[in-house]
């Protein structure tokens, strides 16, 4: 294997930002089928998909699985004020 074939995983740089959410709380399962993944000046960077849900005091809240620049950052994410 040499290294161009080694796959490219991007470091989390986070916060992230949505352009989408609630004043209060997390964005709940079936509120969003997707949104906008934006950086710390609030451009678009790439787009947060539906990833499954967890529970929370006012039902289920949504999990996220973020893209940036097309390439999948791990693990699953929430959106929260």
């Amino acid at each position: 294997m040499t290294a161009d074939d080694e796959p490219i995983t991007p470091e989390s740089p986070g916060p992230f930002f949505s352009n989408y959410g609630p004043r209060d709380g997390l964005i709940m399962r079936g509120d969003a089928p997707g949104m906008g993944v934006l950086d710390d000046r609030g451009q678009v960077v790439d787009v947060a998909w539906l990833a499954g849900s967890i529970p929370s005091k006012h039902g289920p809240g949504q999990l996220w699985r973020l893209e940036l620049h097309k390439i999948a950052i791990e693990g699953q994410w929430i959106c929260r004020y």
